[in-house]
């Protein structure tokens, strides 16, 4: 049975989280995460893949510090792409190192 802060699946994902990625909680192997991080320091350009659903959008986050501090938006509202992975490139004077999240969010009800 699914419960909200259970983890049926042991992957550390809460059963919660895997709905409103819309992954599989049944599924180990099936999660949100980022596959591909590929940063430009001297163009200040990333480019960031995440695994994806098309029944969800998607926010890109980032932060300096992994442990701590406040995480800024990159970006909102980005459709996912084809077989269950998105790509996108975002600019922004990317100079150091920095630490990427990506979140899911459920469609809105019409």
């Amino acid at each position: 049975m699914l419960i909200a802060s259970g983890d049926l699946d042991g992957d550390g994902v809460s059963d919660l989280n895997e709905y409103l990625a819309d992954t599989n909680p049944f599924s180990a192997s099936a999660s949100l995460r980022i596959t591909d991080y590929a940063p430009e320091v001297a163009t200040g350009i990333v480019q960031l893949s995440w695994t994806s659903s098309i029944r969800r959008s998607y926010s890109v986050e980032y932060r300096d510090n992994l442990a701590s501090g406040t995480w800024l938006d990159v970006g909102l509202g980005f459709s996912p792409g084809d077989a269950g992975s998105t790509t996108r490139i975002f600019s922004g004077g990317i100079t150091s190192t920095k630490f990427h999240r990506a979140s899911a969010r459920p469609p809105l009800s019409p």
